[in-house]
């Protein structure tokens, strides 16, 4: 059953997306966790003079980053089963629930994240704040903001003789950094609007009016 097809067209960041979903019968579940660890550091350096100097050493810095992967796999109303991966997005569900997987496809695309699910049999709704919020994100425009005042601001220094170039080097970078930053905070502030705004509560009132029995009772063809 694909209840969202498309037709219904959302703003991200100014562009144009349309909602698609999948729904059915929840067959089965599982979830698997990558983890990525590097390392930086260690090394050093130091001098010596007629037999005397010092030395040092860098700290060796240890990070891991783990992504999980859940596949669900969704038995629809054409009795096929159709197995969807969700990289860290969480979807509380088990066998046998009614389920809708909601995802966005921008336009001139064939392909997009998945930014929402719909369990029918628990009447929860939950959305993946982290790609909606990339996907509101004003990246290039807070970029080209933050480095045009880390630029002018260390050149106008630098004229008046108080930045040398690496410290107007070092304050551009800052600036980009800082853009970034904002771009970010801007696309969580957009993804809450969105997830509190119309467009949610017209697709959840959609989703409401779906019978539970009608997918939880679906049989393989």
């Amino acid at each position: 059953m694909y209840i969202l097809n498309g037709d219904k067209k959302v703003q991200f960041n100014g562009k144009t997306y349309g909602l698609h979903s999948v729904s059915g019968k929840v067959m089965d579940t599982n979830t698997r966790s990558e983890t990525e660890v590097t390392g930086s550091g260690g090394g050093g350096g130091g001098f010596s003079y007629q037999g005397t100097g010092a030395s040092s050493t860098r700290a060796i810095r240890i990070t891991s980053t783990t992504t999980r992967f859940t596949k669900i796999f969704i038995l629809g109303e054409d009795g096929v089963e159709h197995a969807a991966e969700l990289v860290d997005f969480d979807v509380r569900c088990r066998a046998g629930n009614g389920l809708t997987l909601i995802w966005a496809i921008k336009e001139g695309k064939d392909k997009g994240p998945y930014i929402a699910a719909y369990n029918h049999s628990s009447r929860d709704m939950e959305f993946d704040e982290d790609v909606i919020g990339r996907l509101c994100r004003p990246t290039m425009v807070s970029m080209l903001a933050g480095s045009a005042i880390g630029f002018v601001l260390p050149l106008v220094m630098h004229w008046g003789g108080k930045a040398s170039p690496l410290v107007a080097f070092v304050m551009l970078f800052v600036g980009m950094w800082v853009g970034m930053l904002v771009a970010r905070m801007i696309g969580k502030q957009r993804a809450k609007a969105f997830i509190q705004g119309p467009d949610v509560s017209g697709m959840r009132a959609q989703l409401e009016a779906v019978p539970v029995a009608k997918l939880t009772q679906l049989t393989a063809a």
